[in-house]
C-alpha cells in the first residue's frame, strides 16, 4: 500500500451523518504575491499560498482555497492515481 499525505478535516453531513474532506493536488502555473494559479486537470483557480514555500511549476495539495503542502510531481501523481482508482469504484 501507497503511503499518502491527505489532510482530513472534520466535515458534518447531515443527511448521512458522515465526516470526512481531502485535499486535491494541483500544479502551479504563476503566482501574484500570496496567491496563485493553480491548474486541477485543466481547471483553473486561484489559490492562496500563504502557508507554503512554493514556485511555478511545483505542485500544492490545497482544501478549502488554501494549499497545504507543497510536493514534487512524483508524489502528486501518486496521491491523483489514488483518486483515479478510487473514482474506477
Amino acid at each position: 500500500m501507497q503511503q499518502i499525505h491527505l489532510l482530513v478535516v472534520i466535515y458534518h453531513d447531515f443527511r448521512y451523518n458522515k465526516h470526512m474532506c481531502v485535499a486535491y493536488p494541483g500544479k502551479i502555473l504563476s503566482l501574484d504575491g500570496r496567491t496563485a494559479k493553480v491548474d486541477f486537470a485543466g481547471n483553473v483557480v486561484s489559490v492562496n499560498i500563504g502557508l507554503v514555500d512554493t514556485r511555478p511549476g511545483d505542485y500544492v495539495l490545497v482544501h478549502a482555497g488554501m494549499a497545504i503542502e507543497s510536493m514534487g510531481e512524483e508524489k502528486a501523481r501518486s496521491i491523483l492515481n489514488v483518486f483515479a482508482e478510487i473514482n474506477e469504484f
